[in-house]
């Protein structure tokens, strides 16, 4: 069986679209299988352990990913980068540098759904944030 190592494969199956509670749901099944199968004293194939552990990156992406889309809802509503930053309990450089990230991770993996215009957009307001 060809099974999916690596979270973006996991994240972006062809022609699929993967919500966090899929994967969550995926992960916890994975998971639970390997664990009963192990405590039966059943063999536990790397292939499946890796899938698992790919399957768990991928919902703690997805799950980045949700939380930048409210990032981009409180730079819209007027929230400053300080305000955002204790939010998420970081600072305000790292909370807009993970914000400029996801922009342009969504660019690469959504660009149909997450225009230029979309991202020109998101960046205007993280830079006008807090100015």
């Amino acid at each position: 069986m060809n099974r999916p190592h690596r979270p973006d494969d996991v994240l972006y199956p062809p022609g699929q679209v993967v919500t966090p509670l899929l994967l969550a749901t995926r992960a916890s099944d994975l998971g639970l299988d390997i664990a009963v199968r192990h405590a039966s004293g059943q063999r536990i194939d790397t292939d499946e352990v890796l899938e698992l552990l790919a399957t768990e990156v991928a919902l703690a992406r997805a799950a980045r990913y949700g939380l930048q889309t409210t990032v981009l809802r409180a730079l819209r509503a007027g929230a400053g980068w300080r305000q955002i930053g204790a939010a998420t309990e970081t600072t305000a450089a790292q909370a807009k540098a993970a914000f400029l990230t996801w922009v342009d991770e969504q660019r690469h993996h959504l660009p149909d759904t997450f225009t230029d215009h979309d991202a020109d957009h998101a960046r205007r307001l993280a830079e006008e944030a807090n100015r």
